[in-house]
């Protein structure tokens, strides 16, 4: 359960960072590792959930 609130605390981060362009990446490549702080001021790494299904969502609202 734990995984879950810091997988949803890091998709809060990125939803903040949506005016922060970032360059595509071709399928197949492995992203660029990044280091995010969530809410509660804990920093996690993509790599941290190296072999686990990570999805990441973005989106825009005006």
């Amino acid at each position: 359960m734990r995984h879950m609130k810091t997988l949803l605390q890091l998709l809060v981060c990125i939803h903040l960072m949506a005016g922060i362009s970032l360059a595509a990446i071709d399928p197949g490549v492995q992203a660029p590792d990044f280091t995010l702080q969530t809410v509660d001021e804990e920093e996690i790494t993509l790599s941290d959930f190296a072999g686990q299904i990570v999805i990441l969502h973005f989106w825009k609202s005006n």
